[in-house]
């Protein structure tokens, strides 16, 4: 399909058999890009929607440098699974990955000047430790730490940054949405 410039602009595929998760290796490369609805239909079960997507879905991925911390939890989701429909049986997306990286790299910035507002810690060790208040000094370290590593922290938002990058890897052999 690469080499005749063909583009499929809407599938809508049915992955019909035994299966625990539907393997999506005959449907990846029809539903990649375009819009599409994926079904699976598992003996006496009913049908299942596996995945859909709209023209306006993949949008998200053609705008990342728009994402910013009010609104990457919220667009999270869609990302991640849009990433996986794309790259799903492919050897890789450096291009992808690279704007992922440049992504984390602003938001993981934007994130460390929001909380680094919020209490100026190396002036109070700083002036903690001009008293030899040394036990004080230690615990303002240490909520420092704790501030940076806990759930709203960046470690968080690092986290899911980087397996959107991982899944812009070498995903050969992985068929399925889960």
């Amino acid at each position: 399909m690469k080499e005749s410039n063909f583009k499929i602009e809407k599938a809508v595929c049915y992955v019909i058999g035994g299966y625990s998760e539907p393997n999506l290796s005959v449907t990846c490369p029809f539903t990649r890009r375009s819009e599409s609805k994926v079904f699976s239909k598992n003996g006496a079960q009913p049908l299942k929607t596996v995945m859909q997507y709209t023209k306006e879905d993949y949008k998200v991925l053609d705008s990342l440098e728009e994402i910013s911390l009010d609104n990457f939890e919220s667009s999270y989701f869609k990302i991640e699974q849009l990433i996986i429909a794309i790259n799903m049986g492919k050897d890789g997306n450096p291009e992808l990955k690279n704007q992922l990286v440049a992504l984390k790299t602003r938001l993981v910035k934007e994130l460390s000047k929001k909380q680094g507002k919020k209490m100026n810690y190396s002036e109070l060790v700083r002036s903690k430790l001009l008293e030899q208040n040394i036990k004080e000094a230690l615990n303002l370290v240490s909520n420092m730490s704790q501030t940076y590593l806990k759930e709203s922290g960046t470690g968080e938002l690092e986290t899911k940054i980087n397996y959107l990058i991982s899944l812009c890897g070498d995903m050969r052999g992985q068929y399925s949405v889960g």
